[in-house]
């Protein structure tokens, strides 16, 4: 529903055409689909692979990723200008959504751009991989109170770590976005639920601990 939501969202603002939006929501259940197929596959070789082999695997999506955008970059981007109607509906929308400030100007393959995706994909890459370490890592949140928690937690985190992270990215630029997004999804997949089970145990010893009136 989400990604509808949001597809539907960049055609209302015309950042994108509706024609772009159908080609992304082809090419990302494509990639749904291709998971699930590998799913199994992978889960049999990652279950007897070498640590060596399992930091490759977290890391060589990211490295792939920032790697390829760089490449893009500078073959594609020396001399290439927007066409015509994305720099004019790239205009519209900045100024409906920021009345107030100044119409930036489109740019292709924007580095900071690059970096938050690649850093966003090396921290869930990395989640993923201390998850996959051991089965004793799973977190397991089965209450309504417990749910609310963790959300708690995961915003807290997330927001620390975005607010913090914003006086690296004003210093180093896209290293630091880079880093900032990589530290957030490390901090919303696995310090905030390492946290909140933490909690979930404490407040289980203290009711166990309780004592019990002996009728």
């Amino acid at each position: 529903v989400a990604t509808f939501l949001a597809g539907a969202v960049r055609v209302y603002f015309g950042v994108h055409s509706v024609s772009q939006v159908a080609w992304g929501w082809l090419f990302g259940a494509a990639l749904v689909v291709a998971a699930a197929a590998l799913e199994r596959p992978f889960l049999r070789w990652w279950a007897c692979a070498s640590p060596l082999a399992r930091w490759s695997v977290a890391l060589l999506p990211a490295l792939l990723l920032l790697g390829c955008g760089l490449l893009l970059r500078e073959l594609l981007y020396p001399g290439q200008t927007p066409p015509p109607d994305w720099a004019t509906r790239h205009r519209s929308a900045v100024l409906r959504l920021t009345p107030l400030g100044v119409a930036a100007d489109l740019v292709l393959l924007d580095a900071l751009a690059l970096a938050r995706w690649a850093g966003a994909l090396l921290g869930a890459s990395l989640a993923g991989l201390y998850y996959g370490g051991s089965a004793a890592r799973q977190v397991e949140v089965l209450t309504w109170r417990a749910r609310a928690i963790h959300t708690l937690l995961g915003l807290a985190c997330g927001g620390t770590v975005l607010l913090a992270g914003e006086l690296l990215v004003r210093r180093v630029g896209a290293p630091g976005e880079l880093l900032r997004f990589a530290l957030l999804l490390l901090a919303v997949g696995v310090l905030a639920p390492r946290v909140g089970r933490r909690l979930d145990r404490r407040r289980a010893a203290g009711a166990n601990a309780a004592p019990r009136a002996v009728v």
